[in-house]
């Protein structure tokens, strides 16, 4: 697959998986058992720029294609699925 992606597209995936990693990962079973993701959390994945991602940049967004925002959900959904819906 990697062979497919643009160098966005693949600079994006690694600074997820690397977010997920250092960020999600080591907390997800207590979010999960928590029921809650903590504010914290949400502000750092905001920080890196993955909320409003495939909005356009005219309205504040990053304006990522779908297939970048895929690649997002991949990486999140490995760290902790609840964050998926965010």
């Amino acid at each position: 697959m990697e062979q497919l992606l643009t160098d966005f597209q693949r600079g994006k995936h690694e600074g997820i998986q690397d977010l997920c990693h250092a960020d999600v990962e080591p907390f997800a079973a207590q979010w999960d058992r928590d029921q809650r993701i903590p504010d914290s959390a949400i502000s750092t994945i905001a920080q890196r720029g993955c909320l409003g991602c495939c909005l356009p940049p005219n309205i504040g967004g990053q304006g990522w294609d779908i297939l970048t925002f895929g690649l997002l959900n991949e990486a999140f959904g490995r760290g902790s699925s609840a964050l998926t819906g965010c």
